[in-house]
């Protein structure tokens, strides 16, 4: 597009021949004077893409083919277009781009050039190392039996964690993260994402939601594996002033320490999180409750090696009571009475509603799991843990400082 006008200017033609092994002077020679003359100010170059033209459409695979039998099939029709439907390409007035676009292409500075065996490869040294990690859903078929082992995740301090992780492996086949870090001093927690894919496998729906197994091991297959099961729960309340309770006369509740805080105790608050396996919980009341249950015949989707009476109630009992620990106030065992009195079965169509209210956020979260399993396979199989590298150069400041 150019803009053009009257004028009255000189032209210089300014020529150069040039030789092989030899360069000639420059010539300068006056032309006659340029009575109009076109200005360019935006853009020379345009591009169009022209998906909805029907020339293209009937004729895309005759070029493309660079047959010239195809070429010699392309027709022309000789009938006048309809005005409405014009085959041309807009007019490049219409774009809203006047200036060309800055790219200002540049390699990646973090990017090297890296020679192996001859061959030279591009190498990102910032790239987050992708962890890689092995996850399973309630239903699958078979189990990760060996892990995806990645070379740069074998350093030395990750190497130190693995070693711990594997002999508490052996004594219990199944753990959450926070149960495993409470085994760690600070130092080796940092490297426990990099360390836990070498070891185990995540389960990412069913009763061990979220916890760590074993490679090798399917807690589905036996009973026994039932006192693994995790429980979660989602509180948005913020604990209130133990200070004010404690002057209230009422008993001061206590925080779980790190090595603890995995535990429910049912008269400690666990600040750090709100996800437990039943082996973990010491609750004497809710202890009873899962001693006494009678495993069934096969695992359930939900409740796993328990009944879904026992796994209503110690879901029920063990939220009110966090909630009441969240209040700063330890609840007495006789609150929980009429809990104890009730029978869930699923036969019954009021107990089922009550089941589902005790077990509305991992019912929840397992549909919305089903809506994205898709999703989630592929995020798990690229899963990079972006805060490894800070993870891994705030180990690095620990090891100089000590």
């Amino acid at each position: 597009m150019s803009s053009h006008a009257n004028t009255s200017n000189l032209v210089l033609k300014i020529t150069r021949k040039r030789k092989r092994g030899a360069v000639e002077p420059w010539k300068y020679e006056y032309q006659p004077t340029a009575s109009v003359e076109h200005t360019f100010r935006d853009l020379a170059d345009f591009q169009y893409r022209p998906y909805n033209s029907k020339f293209v459409k009937e004729n895309l695979n005759p070029f493309l083919s660079f047959s010239l039998n195809e070429l010699k099939k392309v027709r022309i029709s000789d009938e006048p277009e309809n005005l409405e439907e014009l085959d041309l390409m807009p007019p490049p007035v219409f774009s809203r781009t006047i200036h060309p676009h800055s790219y200002n292409y540049r390699q990646n500075t973090a990017v090297v050039a890296v020679a192996s065996d001859g061959v030279v490869k591009f190498v990102n040294r910032q790239a987050t190392t992708r962890l890689n990690p092995s996850a399973v859903q309630w239903g699958v078929d078979t189990i990760p039996t060996t892990p995806k082992v990645d070379e740069r995740l074998q350093k030395p301090e990750v190497m130190e964690v693995v070693g711990i992780l594997n002999s508490l492996l052996e004594k219990r086949p199944v753990w959450t993260r926070r149960a495993l870090e409470s085994h760690l001093n600070e130092r080796q927690r940092l490297a426990i994402k990099a360390a836990i894919p070498q070891v185990a496998y995540l389960w990412i729906s069913g009763p061990w939601r979220d916890a760590c197994c074993k490679f090798g091991v399917d807690p589905r297959t036996a009973p026994e594996f039932g006192q693994y099961q995790t429980l979660m729960f989602h509180f948005q309340d913020k604990p209130v002033s133990f200070a004010a309770r404690h002057r209230a006369g009422e008993e001061p509740i206590k925080i779980a320490e790190n090595q603890s805080s995995h535990i429910f105790d049912g008269k400690t608050l666990n600040i750090a999180g709100r996800t437990f396996q039943l082996c973990d919980i010491t609750d004497p009341l809710i202890r009873q409750l899962l001693d006494q249950s009678q495993p069934p015949s096969s695992p359930h989707g939900t409740f796993g090696w328990y009944t879904m009476d026992t796994m209503v109630k110690v879901r029920k009992i063990m939220r009110l009571k966090l909630k009441s620990l969240i209040d700063g106030r330890i609840p007495n065992d006789t609150e929980f009475t009429h809990i104890l009195e009730s029978r869930f079965d699923e036969s019954k169509s009021e107990t089922k509603e009550e089941a589902l209210t005790a077990n509305e956020e991992q019912n929840v979260e397992e549909k919305v799991e089903d809506l994205m399993k898709e999703f989630l396979a592929q995020s798990l199989e690229q899963e990079s843990f972006g805060d490894i590298n800070e993870e891994m150069s705030d180990f690095e400041v620990l090891v100089d400082s000590e």
